[in-house]
């Protein structure tokens, strides 16, 4: 894959969702990248050393990573950059507490409508702010 600047990071272990999010991003971002950690000992490791732009998090604790993991993964300063996409209550108020940009649990019913309203979120987010 080519370099780009702009590195978004999904932090997801279902690989459905991961892959979903990423043909999202690319197809609305040409030239975006998009790496997928599915556990949070390999998100740490992408966040320490590419500090990505972007970060797209479930910390919902499984055989990859406990919670406390899960949340410790992404440095304080990178938690402004935050899409909680979790749909647990708990986790949903921890990445509030913690800064995190905005709150959009899945649905599991609606995946590909749910990926689209991220996109939609993030190119609002990223728009230039016109000045007056």
């Amino acid at each position: 894959m080519s370099y780009s600047k702009v590195l978004a990071l999904v932090i997801e272990d279902d690989s459905r969702v991961s892959r979903l999010v990423r043909s999202h991003f690319e197809e609305a971002f040409p030239g975006i990248r998009v790496e997928i950690a599915g556990s949070a000992a390999k998100a740490a490791a992408i966040c320490a050393r590419f500090r990505p732009t972007l970060i797209i998090w479930d910390g919902t604790p499984n055989e990859r990573g406990t919670r406390q993991e899960y949340l410790d993964c992404i440095p304080e300063a990178q938690w402004k950059a935050t899409i909680c996409i979790s749909m647990t209550e708990e986790d949903q108020e921890e990445a509030q507490t913690r800064g995190a940009r905005k709150i959009l649990p899945k649905r599991p019913d609606g995946l590909n409508a749910w990926a689209d309203d991220v996109v939609e979120y993030v190119k609002a987010a990223l728009r230039p702010r016109r000045r007056r």
